[in-house]
């Protein structure tokens, strides 16, 4: 269930989005990180800010966060005064896992920071943009399928994708996708949550291949075994007459 976080929540997000740091510690840039990641006393000041938190909770448990802020478009107008337009949401995804938002056009509305490191897009890059833009060819219908099926208010599991990254390197996925309803009660949006299991399927291919090279070495050695039998049964027969 996705709902608004309160004040009772403040503990529990610190946590998660601590949580969520730690689980990408190395790959933040040394010049970002500090620990703790962020203290409630940061968060408190995000609140202030305007940021409003929302939370999916999961058998009555805070699992994951995002803060969505609601800020100005602002463009240099050349003589020093500013042209704005409002209603431009900038979602800060604080979710342990990299997670974005798509919205009913199926544009990406919210990007977190955790995508950002992973992927290298950042969300200027990737806000009003299809997602399409970084799901491999093959993936893409079924990524699509998902969408037309969390639009309709259902939740979809274990997707298994591959995306690249801004340099072109391939990132495999285990993806969540949820409905996002509005207050009226129709979906408005869909949250897809992602677990990066590159190194994973990596060490599955090594092992896929070891095992492929150890059948083949012992199809060799079974070879050279008969061989060697028959060899001796050979010498055996020639020594016996």
């Amino acid at each position: 269930m996705i709902r608004q976080c309160n004040d009772g929540d403040l503990e529990a997000i610190c946590s998660i989005i601590n949580g969520a740091a730690e689980a990408y510690k190395g790959v933040i840039p040394q010049d970002r990180w500090k620990e703790p990641y962020m203290s409630q006393k940061e968060l408190l000041g995000e609140v202030e800010d305007g940021i409003t938190f929302w939370g999916y909770e999961d058998s009555g448990e805070l699992v994951g966060v995002m803060g969505i802020q609601t800020v100005q478009d602002v463009n240099d107008s050349g003589s020093g005064g500013v042209s704005a337009s409002e209603g431009e949401q900038h979602a800060i995804e604080t979710r342990a896992n990299p997670a974005f938002r798509i919205d009913s056009e199926g544009k990406v509305s919210a990007w977190s920071k955790i995508c950002e490191e992973l992927l290298g897009f950042g969300s200027m890059q990737m806000l009003g943009r299809s997602p399409l833009s970084f799901v491999s060819k093959p993936h893409q219908a079924d990524f699509r399928d998902a969408m037309l099926r969390a639009m309709k208010g259902e939740s979809v599991a274990q997707k298994d994708w591959k995306y690249y990254t801004l340099q072109g390197d391939a990132v495999h996925v285990l993806a969540e996708i949820y409905p996002v309803f509005s207050i009226s009660g129709k979906v408005q949006e869909c949250v897809v949550v992602n677990t990066d299991v590159t190194h994973l399927k990596q060490r599955i291919k090594r092992l896929e291949r070891y095992t492929v090279e150890s059948k083949e070495r012992l199809r060799e050695l079974t070879k050279e075994y008969d061989l060697l039998k028959s060899n001796i049964a050979n010498f055996i027969r020639k020594k016996e007459e």
